[in-house]
């Protein structure tokens, strides 16, 4: 982002905390993702990440999925997050929980990066 040069003297508006309820809901192949932004302060935001599997298969030793975020998954408190660029991450099980079984929604808090609102979410696959 590029930055007025020609306004010497401007001030910086604070932000505020805007406390919303925003959720929005992506279906692709067989993970079902829904993220809910419960604070946003436009340089980060709290979020929930519900996942749910519709794969037909049970996860017993660990599983990975990949999407796409227009917003940066900054960090996960219960599972792992890996930026591989490109707007795109990887989330996995956390170490102490390896399983998750067909059916079963799975809640992950965490934090996004600078931005405004839910992020969109695409691209959801399993990678194992």
């Amino acid at each position: 982002d590029k930055e007025d040069t020609n306004n010497t003297e401007s001030e910086e508006t604070p932000k505020t905390e805007e406390s919303t309820d925003s959720s929005e809901s992506v279906v692709t192949g067989e993970i079902e993702v829904t993220v809910s932004v419960s604070s946003d302060w436009g340089a980060g935001a709290s979020a929930e990440f519900k996942l749910t599997n519709h794969t037909g298969a049970n996860f017993e030793n660990g599983w990975t999925i990949q999407l796409t975020s227009n917003r940066e998954i900054a960090q996960l408190w219960q599972g792992e997050v890996k930026s591989l660029g490109n707007n795109t991450y990887q989330i996995s099980n956390p170490n102490w929980d390896m399983t998750w079984e067909n059916g079963e929604t799975i809640t992950i808090g965490g934090a996004l990066g600078e931005g405004s609102g839910v992020p969109t979410i695409g691209n959801v696959t399993v990678v194992n």
